[in-house]
């Protein structure tokens, strides 16, 4: 995954998890080492900053924690992103074993659907959206589109027809439903539909 599928998987900034990933000496590039070197050097943040041409966030984002951060309400929303990845990843297995064993039902949709509210999701051409859920109905932040679970149904049993007739779902237009090019990658998330050129594939 990259490093901003990352951050979206757990609702923070690319800047923490890049910070996170140089802290476990995992993440590497020739800004991040520039960044370093003049810190061990001794030089000053604003230094930095004027050498490189870098925000003053940017380059603590590029320098490892020290120590552990003592913020109780920090803690409390990694806490509480941890969560919300966990329920999220326990509604793909759910999604996914009922889909193996063919007995996926409108319920186990729904509540995936619902588990996936606030993700941030990229349509085919790149468009960056969310939606939340109010009931039986999905309020897509784009345009205030709404889809109903009923269209989300019949999205899930255009895609099996096409799956069960050995084609190849190249995108939302293959589907051809009404709030299909929001679907589309909501259901690439969830694993029902293998991601096409230009989309990447973030499954847990």
């Amino acid at each position: 995954m990259s490093i901003r599928e990352t951050a979206d998987e757990f609702g923070t900034t690319i800047l923490k998890i890049r910070k996170i990933l140089i802290t476990a000496d995992v993440f590497h590039s020739e800004i991040s080492e520039k960044v370093r070197e003049l810190f061990s050097c001794g030089k000053t943040i604003e230094e930095i900053q004027s050498e490189l041409k870098l925000s003053r966030a940017s380059v603590y984002s590029y320098l490892p924690y020290v120590k552990t951060i003592y913020n109780i309400k920090e803690i409390s929303a990694n806490a509480q992103r941890l969560q919300i990845y966990r329920s999220r990843r326990q509604a793909v297995f759910v999604f996914q074993s009922a889909v193996n064993a063919n007995q996926l039902t409108g319920e186990i949709i729904w509540d995936t659907v619902t588990a996936f509210a606030g993700y941030p999701f990229y349509t085919i051409k790149g468009i960056k959206f969310s939606y939340t859920v109010h009931g039986f109905e999905m309020q897509v932040d784009r345009k205030k589109k709404t889809i109903t679970k009923a269209t989300v149904l019949l999205f899930i049993n255009r895609v099996q027809e096409l799956r069960s007739a050995g084609e190849k779902i190249t995108g939302p237009k293959k589907v051809g439903t009404f709030g299909a090019s929001y679907l589309f990658p909501v259901f690439v998330r969830i694993g029902l539909i293998e991601p096409v050129g230009g989309q990447h594939d973030t499954r847990t």
